[in-house]
């Protein structure tokens, strides 16, 4: 389980940050206003937090 936060800047980015109990965190970061899509922010920040586990 991961908690977290997405949020965009009017400067033109955009983030997700998802952090565990455990202190293990992931932050996908664009340089557009909007977060990916395919595939998603979530997907990324899901797969480097939860792969092999």
């Amino acid at each position: 389980m991961a908690w977290g936060h997405d949020g965009s800047l009017p400067t033109g980015h955009a983030s997700l940050t998802l952090a565990t109990d455990d202190g293990r965190f992931a932050s996908v970061v664009t340089n557009t206003n909007q977060l990916p899509t395919d595939p998603s922010a979530i997907d990324v920040a899901n797969a480097a937090l939860c792969e092999g586990r």
